[in-house]
């Protein structure tokens, strides 16, 4: 069995690779005499045969039937038997492998692409010297200051264009080999980028990677990676524009949720363009990409049926799955499979963190789709996990709520923003099901945030984001009876946009029942989710917050909450009131949808 696939995909034996046009593949595939192809599998899917052919450092060859077959280069047959028990003793080929000679394939749709033109090693005793067109490169050991270290020098057409030194000082193991590879990263200059990487040594760590490359102005200069673990960068054009992208695992995987030998990892897809390095994972240009590891993923699975209950490895999978398009999906078969008796500790802090560790007596212990949530939204994967709820005509509109606190837990509901630091009020009915909660706003991608403090009484939570909003809430402490309001959620469990609930109506008790002066009540006609919407009055400050019974919280204890947990609330002002418009747009830009990551 392969060491855990996401540290094996480093080496260069899955080396990455694009679609080839079939007229530059090999025509003529039917072999003479006792050559056959080694046939590993089929497939209808053309991105589960490029996985397994990447998987197995094959090709993919369209056959006369439609299907696609997952082939390794001929050989001599002469026994098949005898050679089938031999390959198999080899590496963990399929037991069913096959040999055929050819007759039924059409072409050869897939191979693994060369982008590297040129590469070399050096260490503190041997130097490497490449040449590519204009460029040369020399690489090796020198003396300097009575002390070893490595060189680099870059000439083009003759002419040092650039030369720097590598030192111990810089976290290389000069006992370990560097490399040095010319590869096109960036076609937008007339020459191709060089690529330094260096070793510091340990068991699981680390390579340094360094990417020099001629800039638009005609200067060279040089851009220093992610360290990354294991052996480094893979490369490959994978969208067949003639730039190699840059692939490595995600390495915010690692040890999280498993020990370092349980670990699997979705890629990260990184582009080079003048000097800077960009993540384009989650681009739709890659989406088969991830589709092709997704393969790769789940036949190790198939042959190792226990990772599947395995967290380590269902991260990685639904990392790869939401990179794919397909995160939903993948949510659903996680949280029926994850392994829920697992001791590994996955736990979040309630405040900023304090060079790197979390103040005493502020950490939170998680579970596992509650970590992996706040992770893959945290880091970008798109998961769709507050996917509105359909409309239900069994939920009527609540005109006067009852005066009771309601404290029996929801799922999903409405949220604000209330300071320019990204916090957000909700519903502590709320806050108590789930400590992270997933948030969202129509047309704009998910995030997360962690509570922090929390009033059953007022049934008020403040959660910390690490979202800038555009505007927040700024109260105004002083409603009066019969004023005209207006209030806004996001009912039926987030039905957005569309379905938004925004009401005018006016205050019609200055008594919320049991809790005099603390709530007020309200005329309109209410749903349930709308918990956490904004109530604001006519110039669009913020008088309350409705709380999950739907009661308005008045504006003066927000602020009392508010600045017993150090917040100063923003203050209202007089202003002209606002058209209904302005005060639909400023409702909907203040909200968020909030919701469990189950």
């Amino acid at each position: 069995m392969l060491h855990r696939l996401c540290l094996s995909l480093l080496g260069s034996a899955l080396a990455l690779a694009l679609m080839m046009p079939a007229s530059l593949l090999a025509q003529g595939l039917t072999q003479k005499g006792d050559l056959r192809w080694i046939v590993l599998a089929s497939r209808l899917d053309l991105n589960e045969a490029i996985g397994l052919a990447r998987y197995y450092e094959g090709k993919v060859a369209l056959a006369n039937n439609g299907w696609y077959a997952i082939v390794k280069d001929p050989i001599a047959v002469r026994d098949q038997n005898a050679t089938r028990q031999a390959l198999l003793k080899q590496r963990d080929y399929p037991k069913d492998l096959l040999f055929s000679r050819g007759d039924g394939y059409q072409r050869i749709i897939w191979q693994t692409d060369k982008p590297i033109l040129a590469e070399g090693t050096f260490n503190k005793k041997k130097t490497a010297t490449l040449q590519s067109g204009a460029l040369r490169i020399t690489a090796g050991p020198q003396r300097k200051n009575n002390k070893t270290s490595l060189f680099v020098q870059i000439a083009q057409q003759g002419k040092t264009v650039l030369r720097f030194d590598l030192e111990d000082e810089d976290d290389i193991d000069l006992d370990y080999d560097a490399y040095v590879k010319i590869v096109y990263l960036d076609k937008s200059v007339s020459v191709p980028q060089v690529i330094i990487a260096t070793y510091t040594g340990g068991a699981h760590c680390c390579t340094q990677t360094l990417i020099a490359g001629l800039q638009p102005d005609g200067s060279w200069s040089k851009i220093e990676a992610p360290m990354l673990d294991g052996s480094g960068f893979m490369f490959s054009d994978l969208d067949g524009d003639g730039e190699s992208e840059l692939i490595s695992v995600d390495q915010s995987f690692l040890y999280t949720y498993a020990s370092y030998a349980e670990s699997y990892a979705p890629h990260q897809i990184w582009k080079y363009k003048s000097a800077e390095l960009k993540d384009l994972s989650g681009e739709a240009r890659f989406q088969d990409y991830f589709k092709q590891q997704i393969a790769m993923f789940e036949h190790s699975e198939a042959k190792d049926a226990e990772l599947g209950h395995n967290n380590g490895y269902l991260a990685a999978w639904v990392g790869a799955k939401a990179r794919a398009g397909q995160g939903e999906q993948a949510w659903a078969r996680m949280l029926k499979d994850y392994d829920k008796e697992s001791d590994w500790i996955l736990s979040d802090c309630k405040v900023p963190l304090d060079k790197g560790l979390c103040p005493k007596g502020q950490e939170i212990n998680l579970d596992f789709p509650t970590a992996l949530a706040k992770h893959l939204l945290e880091a970008g994967y798109q998961l769709a996990l507050n996917k509105p709820a359909p409309a239900s005509s069994t939920i009527e509109p609540v005109a006067k709520p009852n005066p009771e606190m309601d404290r029996s837990p929801v799922n999903a509901g409405t949220g604000l923003f209330i300071s320019a630091d990204g916090l957000v009020l909700t519903n502590a009915r709320l806050a108590a099901t789930c400590p992270i909660l997933v948030m969202t706003r129509p047309g704009e991608p998910s995030f997360v945030g962690s509570v922090i403090a929390q009033d059953i009484d007022l049934d008020l939570a403040l959660v910390r984001t690490a979202i800038k909003p555009a505007i927040w809430g700024e109260l105004r402490l002083n409603v009066r009876q019969s004023e005209g309001i207006y209030v806004f959620g996001y009912p039926l469990s987030g039905v957005v946009d569309s379905r938004s609930n925004f009401s005018e109506a006016s205050v019609t008790s200055l008594n919320g029942g049991t809790n005099e002066g603390k709530f007020f009540q309200i005329s309109a006609s209410l749903r349930a989710g709308q918990g956490g919407g904004p109530v604001l009055d006519q110039s669009g400050n913020l008088v309350g917050l409705l709380s999950a019974g739907l009661q308005p919280v008045s504006a003066r204890e927000i602020s009392r909450f508010l600045e017993a947990q150090g917040v100063t609330p923003a203050k209202g002002s007089a202003n002209a009131p606002k058209s209904l418009d302005d005060l639909m747009r400023k409702s909907k830009e203040l909200s968020v949808i909030a919701g469990c990551p189950r």
